[in-house]
């Protein structure tokens, strides 16, 4: 159901009972629109453009690897969970450490995080609720252990 916001200009808002981190980074502005990864601007006369695809792989304890599709608008577990995968996590807001990987290489945005300190992310620690890939990366899961 759209809930519909009154101002100088009407703008229908979906309702979203459960949100996910991706979701909360959309914006909505009157000439340029983002959603799921997908753009568009006034300027592009409606075009649409896909947000370019990166590879992430993700090593098990067991050294077990994965290999999965990701982009810079969807965390690093989300997309393992499109993929069919199960990763640890608690929070999904990057505030608990439940998720934490260790990204060997590669580079994350993961500036919606609050509990890593700066020198665990200096040593390549993530949390992948709120990890975005903005490369192909290389990731070693399971990792909250290495926290305490």
């Amino acid at each position: 159901m759209d809930q519909v916001l009154y101002s100088s200009y009407i703008i229908k808002i979906p309702v979203i009972s459960r949100i996910s981190p991706s979701q909360a980074q959309l914006t909505t502005r009157l000439n340029n629109k983002t959603y799921f990864g997908l753009s568009s601007s006034r300027g592009n006369f409606g075009k649409v453009f896909a947000k370019e695809s990166r590879k992430v792989k993700l090593i098990s304890p067991e050294g077990e690897e994965q290999e999965i599709e990701g982009n810079e608008d969807c965390c690093i577990l989300e997309s393992a969970e499109n993929a069919g995968l199960e990763l640890p996590y608690s929070c999904r807001s990057g505030t608990c450490g439940t998720c934490c990987g260790k990204l060997v290489s590669g580079k994350v945005d993961q500036s919606l995080g609050s509990f890593l300190e700066e020198e665990q992310i200096q040593k390549g620690y993530i949390l992948t609720c709120i990890a975005l890939p903005l490369e192909d990366c290389v990731v070693y899961t399971h990792k909250q252990s290495d926290l305490i």
